[in-house]
């Protein structure tokens, strides 16, 4: 990691230590697991902005009459499976 920095959080003595005991009987080290907790953090949200971003797109389509029937969707696939 090329550029690094420090994060500090006040949190309550018993989350503390029975996070360190975790992270410690895993062979992790503290930083380590924060780390992947905050990556996890950001890729939901990033996948949440994506699907809202979906949905909007989805119904703006559905406004301007862009969309088929849901029949006509569910014999589609019908056949696609088919096929497969």
């Amino acid at each position: 990691m090329p550029n690094q920095t420090t994060f500090t959080i006040k949190l309550e003595t018993e989350l503390k230590d029975a996070f360190t005991k975790i992270a410690e009987t895993e062979h992790c080290s503290v930083s380590q697991v924060m780390r992947d907790l905050m990556q996890q953090y950001i890729e939901r949200h990033e996948y949440k902005h994506f699907l809202e971003d979906k949905v909007t797109s989805a119904r703006a389509s559905i406004a301007n009459g862009q969309s088929i029937p849901h029949q006509d969707a569910k014999a589609i696939f019908k056949t696609r499976r088919e096929k497969v």
